[in-house]
């Protein structure tokens, strides 16, 4: 029994992943855009050779786990776009590639899963695919005509996702939404904060390379002024102790004192500023050099508190079945 039990488990796994494997990718020759005409053929870009077509400039797509992506160019009258549709591995790195792509300031808009405008560009996330229209054109287009072509290219995307976990569970009072960042290694954070040399946080450290740990940044718009802060889930708990660890170590000799109060550590630098720390099991999260930290302890531990474990319900007994 327990063998044919085993067998029909594994037909199943065998038969997901065959679908999985023979599902239709996304083209954008599925894409119709009206009153466009695409100059020349679409191009397809596997893996390395990304960085033949930016100029080097991939490090930020392969630490997403990028597999390949499609490019064609636009035009309509003088109007010209450039479009990029990357694919990565999951739904999460998308929206992770999504979140460094976009500027921090742009507008929201809800194309697809998610989508954000600058002036200039347009980047939307869906399902595992990050999509990028860029006007290139000698005199800048209207953001409609940007907005039109990116929904287009959304709507020929199927599915609904959510982001990340880490990004679910941030609490979203005061939180200023359009400027999260998901990342996996330090490279997108150093543009945000950075930390010197040494990795005291354990966060991966080749740009190109998809680590298992995951981080969000987020800003929240407090009475006093903005305040970071940085959420790290380690793979294992001894990891985000040893990060906990190395990075008090790293700036204890700009602090005045050091205040412990487990789950809880508070730094206080010579300036006054306090780094807020809070770390327990896997997670690791800092408000760093924070002017506010009444303010910024409870948003921590309402988010420590969105991350726990889920509770298995209780079995009911023989007697309460009754």
């Amino acid at each position: 029994m327990k063998r044919t039990a085993v067998l029909l488990t594994f037909a199943i796994m065998a038969g997901a992943i065959a679908y999985a494997a023979d599902a239709p990718t996304f083209s954008l020759r599925k894409v119709q855009l009206k009153d466009w005409t695409r100059q020349g053929e679409i191009q397809k870009v596997v893996g390395q050779k990304l960085y033949d077509l930016i100029d080097g400039f991939a490090d930020i797509h392969m630490g997403f786990s990028y597999l390949d992506s499609e490019h064609m160019k636009l035009k309509k009258g003088k109007s010209e776009l450039e479009i990029s549709v990357f694919r990565v591995d999951t739904s999460d790195n998308a929206y992770g590639l999504y979140s460094a792509l976009h500027q921090r300031d742009g507008e929201l808009s809800d194309l697809a899963d998610e989508a954000s405008y600058s002036p200039g560009t347009m980047i939307l996330w869906r399902g595992p695919y990050c999509v990028e229209v860029k006007d290139v054109s000698e005199e800048s287009i209207s953001k409609e005509e940007t907005v039109a072509v990116t929904k287009a290219i959304g709507e020929a995307l199927e599915g609904k996702h959510q982001p990340p976990e880490l990004v679910r569970a941030l609490p979203r009072e005061k939180l200023a939404y359009r400027g999260v960042l998901y990342f996996h290694n330090r490279h997108p954070l150093d543009g945000i904060w950075y930390m010197g040399i040494e990795n005291v946080l354990l966060l991966g450290s080749d740009p190109t390379s998809h680590t298992k740990v995951e981080a969000v940044y987020a800003t929240y718009e407090l009475p006093n002024g903005a305040e970071g802060i940085l959420t790290i889930r380690y793979p294992q708990a001894d990891e985000a102790q040893k990060a906990f660890g190395l990075f008090t170590d790293s700036v204890k000799k700009d602090m005045v004192s050091t205040n412990d109060q487990a789950p809880w550590r508070t730094l206080t630098a010579k300036n006054g500023k306090q780094t807020v720390a809070y770390q327990k099991d896997r997670l690791l999260v800092l408000a760093l050099e924070s002017s506010q930290a009444d303010a910024v302890k409870p948003i921590i531990e309402k988010l420590a508190k969105n991350l726990e474990p889920k509770k298995e319900p209780k079995a009911k007994s023989a007697e309460e079945k009754k």
